[in-house]
């Protein structure tokens, strides 16, 4: 029996994707050669030197970025007959985009809606800010938040802030001015300006009428008004 005698791997097909401060590096065995035992994984300018066993596909976590950053990484693929060429790849960390925020009154406070951009990486958090009261909140987020902001003052404009924030940095600010509810002034329980003034008016008018007297009869198809006149003397 004939045996070939091991050959070296082929060049690894790389992939390198960006998560928040980290960069996950995908390896793959290429078309030629024999497969590789494991990979020799380096990442600059940090440093990072990671050997890392392989029985086909590896996925390598590369922890403890800067954010914004940009980084190359450089595979070899080895086996026990030697080592591919190299392959370069170079990726950034980056932090979450801009993020869409919408704000709607809800009685004495806001409500604040926020959803992740189309850029960047998803956030983990929002950074929420209301002036002029000062409320201050920032709320943990898997992808869109809604966060209540209580005991503001009626019919007042405010002026909310927020940014998205990730563990590679942190977004922009948005801000989004907004009324809170007008509230009406009442009078009693229930009984609200409108129908103040419909009983005014119709105290009004029954005043006028008693220092006006007039009867009101039917006339054709409409009402009409005559004057009453005083009873003949006899």
């Amino acid at each position: 029996m004939r045996y070939s005698s091991p050959v070296p791997p082929g060049l690894p097909l790389v992939s390198v994707c960006p998560m928040g401060n980290r960069l996950v590096v995908s390896c793959t065995p290429g078309a030629n050669g024999d497969p590789p035992t494991s990979y020799d994984i380096t990442v600059e300018p940090n440093g990072t030197h990671i050997i890392t066993a392989s029985n086909g596909t590896v996925e390598q976590n590369i922890p403890g970025l800067l954010p914004n950053t940009t980084y190359t990484v450089r595979v070899i693929a080895i086996n026990c007959a030697g080592s591919s060429g190299e392959v370069t790849v170079t990726a950034t960390t980056v932090p979450p985009g801009l993020p869409l925020v919408t704000v709607r009154p809800m009685g004495n406070g806001l409500v604040v809606s926020c959803t992740p951009g189309a850029n960047g990486d998803p956030p983990t958090s929002y950074d929420i800010t209301v002036e002029p009261n000062g409320t201050h909140i920032i709320t943990p987020s898997n992808g869109m938040v809604e966060q209540n902001i209580p005991g503001l003052l009626a019919n007042t404009t405010y002026t909310v802030r927020v940014i998205a924030i990730n563990c590679a940095g942190s977004s922009g600010v948005v801000a989004v001015n907004a009324s809170t509810a007008r509230i009406a002034v009442g009078v009693g329980v229930g009984v609200g300006v409108p129908l103040i003034l419909v009983i005014l008016a119709v105290v009004i008018m029954i005043l006028y009428k008693s220092y006006h007297p007039t009867m009101y009869a039917p006339s054709s198809n409409k009402w009409a008004v005559h004057e009453l006149q005083p009873e003949p003397k006899l």
